[in-house]
Formats: structure tokens, sequence, C-alpha cells
């Protein structure tokens, strides 16, 4: 129906910009179309038969429908489910009509080579034509939802539909950007769309690079996790406006109407900053919504800064980076116990008179106690070491097997020292102890520089 008008629109623009003028049976082809599109669009379109009542009691142009509790009939009624294919055909339709309203005007105005500042408000023709191409997506989802099983169209025909369409699209960019040279213009049109398809990824990962980020892609939301710098008095609110604005200059040809725009607003995902502050992840994430990239003034973007759901995938890394920053630590306390381990087992290796017990007595005790403090850190690890031992492989079993030995031993350290005995008692546990960091060496030479 108007998907020859869209084609012949197409067909007229591109001769007007070769030969400077279009027949006059061109010009005829469209009027036709142009007519028959009208009627359909100023028509009311109603439903088939089937889709309303058998007692034809209630239409889908009625105000007021009878209720079901009142009205048995009413429960026959499927009409509700074709509310959201009307409303997508009528904005499809309502804006190619006043695409052809205004776009007129711009058309003389080039073929005549005069001055586009002659037409009042031009982006509005383009504005209107854009919203038809990206309501075109949802109305053919809705048809293929209603209609896909008994449909007669080819197979083929919505990736045409839309292709003519965004083609278009592309060639008015280039009518209110350029005056006629010479050139056809509806080839190079449809190229750009056919070579768009990987328009958004492709940059995307060139924005990634640029700001030295990682890229995580969920259902809903592209993450794009980048380090926060907080030594240089920068706060959180000019690192979000950075960062968009370098998207932005990323997507500089998408800021008008085209075909390249069309791709970034009707692909699936959103975009979402993810501060990283010293390798670990925020567990507060910023929506980088697409008008912000493409429509709002620099000095506009931070006023609002909304956080956004996050997903499994996210959550799994902002997790992981919680627990290795708790390994870390871990670690690092496990490698000053063993140091003092080491030098106590250095201290009995000397023979000891009545005379210096006491003071290795004390030495026990602060030991116990220095252990103590630093076993506060360690515990934390405990979960994570019973999760990691039930997937890890022989070599890391053995080490973790290991770590719960070590905290096993704690467990009997704490009723001795509960039970206040005797320091002296602490010895053999100590002993125990220096032995289970033997085979745990490996973790804290790695982890305790």
């Amino acid at each position: 129906m108007y998907v020859d008008l869209i084609v012949e629109t197409t067909k007229l623009i591109d001769d007007v910009y070769k030969k400077g003028r279009y027949t006059q049976s061109r010009g005829k082809r469209i009027d036709d179309r142009l007519k028959v599109f009208r009627v359909h669009t100023f028509n009311e379109n109603r439903l088939p038969y089937s889709a309303v009542d058998p007692y034809c009691l209630y239409s889908e142009g009625n105000a007021k429908s009878p209720a079901a509790e009142f009205f048995p009939m009413r429960q026959l009624l499927s009409v509700g489910k074709y509310e959201n294919f009307r409303k997508r055909l009528n904005e499809v339709y309502s804006s190619l009509d006043n695409f052809y309203n205004q776009f007129g005007e711009i058309l003389r105005v080039r073929i005549k080579k005069q001055d586009i500042s002659l037409v009042k408000n031009p982006e509005l023709a383009m504005y209107n034509l854009y919203s038809a191409s990206k309501a075109l997506v949802d109305f053919q989802k809705e048809y293929n939802l209603l209609f896909s099983d008994y449909s007669s169209l080819d197979e083929n025909f919505s990736r045409q539909e839309l292709e003519n369409m965004l083609t278009l699209v592309n060639v008015c960019r280039y009518v209110l950007d350029n005056p006629p040279k010479g050139n056809a213009i509806a080839y190079d049109s449809k190229q750009k769309y056919r070579k768009g398809t990987n328009y958004f990824n492709d940059t995307l990962s060139k924005v990634v690079t640029k700001l030295n980020g990682t890229l995580l892609k969920g259902d809903k939301y592209a993450y794009i996790c980048v380090d926060y710098n907080m030594e240089c008095d920068n706060s959180l609110v000019n690192e979000y406006t950075k960062i968009v604005m370098t998207i932005r200059d990323a997507f500089k040809n998408s800021i008008l109407p085209s075909s390249d725009r069309w791709y970034l607003e009707t692909q699936s995902l959103e975009l979402a900053y993810v501060p990283v502050f010293s390798g670990t992840f925020s567990p507060v994430v910023y929506s980088i919504p697409f008008f912000k990239i493409l429509d709002t003034k620099e000095s506009d973007i931070a006023k609002s800064m909304y956080p956004c759901e996050i997903e499994p995938l996210l959550n799994e890394k902002i997790s992981a980076t919680k627990s290795l920053g708790l390994w870390t630590e871990a670690m690092k306390k496990l490698g000053e116990m063993y140091i003092y381990l080491q030098r106590y087992q250095q201290i009995l290796q000397v023979s000891v008179d009545d005379k210096c017990l006491s003071n290795v007595t004390a030495y026990t005790k602060q030991l116990v106690n220095q252990i103590s403090i630093l076993w506060d850190d360690f515990i934390l690890v405990e979960s994570i070491v019973n999760k990691l031992i039930k997937v890890a492989d022989e070599k890391n079993r053995e080490l973790l097997n290991a770590m719960q030995i070590f905290f096993g031993w704690y467990e009997q350290l704490k009723i001795v020292i509960d039970a206040q005995n005797d320091p002296s008692e602490y010895i053999e546990l100590i002993d125990n102890a220096f032995s289970i960091m033997l085979v745990l060496l490996p973790f804290v030479s790695e982890h305790s520089s």
C-alpha cells in the first residue's frame, strides 16, 4: 500500500538530484499512490466481522463497551488484542502523512536551486519520516504477532519494507544537507543502511577501548565499566559527563536522523556506566539513556543520574571483585601469621632455662593475641573457601583443604584461650599451626609482600 509510495518517492528524488528534474509520469505515480495512501489514513480502519461479537452489538469504534458481567456476549469479543496493532499502524501512517505534507516545499526549493533556509523548519519533515521508520519496527512486531500464521506476505517483505523506508530516510537526510550536484543518491543511501548492521556493536567496542574500560553485555544493558580516578579531585558527576561525551563523539553520525541513529535507537540494549574503584566494581550503576548521548546539552547531562538494574552477569562480577578483595586481604593476614609463627619456631629451637621461661610464656601469650587480631579479617574468606573447594582441581583442593584445617585449628585455640589455661599449653597447637602453614606457603608467598 504505502511501500510503493516510498519506493516511487525515492526514485523521484534520485532523478531530481541526478538530472535536476523529474518527469511528469514520475510525478503522477507519486500523486496516484498518495491518494490511495490518504484514503487509508483518513478512513477508520475497521476490524473484520470475526473480531467483534456475533450479534454486532459492539464495534471497536464505540467509546463504551458493554460490561461483561451484564452482557455475556461481551466475553466473546476479541477487540482488545488489536489495540496495540491499531496504535502502531496509526503512528506509521500519521507520521508519513505529516512528512508528505511538509517535504514537497523542501523538494521545490532544491529543484529551483534556492537556499534551504527559505523553508520554515525543514527538519520537521525529516523528524516525521524518521518517527515513521521507528514506529514501523513496533508495527511489524504487532503484525507478526497477530497475523503471521495466515499472512500472505512474502517472508522477506518485512526486511524489504524496512530497507525501503530507511533508504528514503537517508535520501532525505542528504537532501536537507546538500543541494543537487548531478549525482544519484539513492544507491549510496541504500548501501549506508545495509552496511549499518554492525554499526552499534562496532562503534561501542571502539568507545570502550578509548575509555580503557571493559564491556559487559546482559539481556537489557550494555555495561561500560571504567576505572574512576579519585586522585585528581575528579567528581563522579564530571566523570559521568566525560564518559557520555566520549560516547557522543563516537556516535556523532547518529546525532541527526538517519539510518545510523535508527540502528542505535532500535537495538535492544540500553547503556550503563559502572564506576570501578581500584579494581572493585561499584554496587551502584548509572543508566546512560540515548537521549543524553544524542540530544542533551553537555551542561545538563549529569543533572539526572539514575541508577539502573544490575543484571546477573554484572552482579557476578561485583561479587567476584568483592571476594577477590577479601581473599587478597586474608592472604596478607595469613602471611603475617606465618612470619609470627616462624619467629616463634626459631625461639623454641634455643634451649630455655628457668630464668627465661617466663619471657617465653609472655611471648607465647602475645603471639596468640596477635593471631587473634589478624584472624578477624582472615576468617572472612571461610565461605569463599567452602564454595571453591567444590569446584577446585586436585592441586588447589589440597591447598583449600589445608585452609579448612587451619580454620578448625583456630577453633581449638579459642577453646584453650577461653579456658584461660597456662600459655604453655598453646605450644602444641602452635606447632600444629606451623605444620599447616608449610602447606599454605604457596598462598603466603604470593600475597604476603
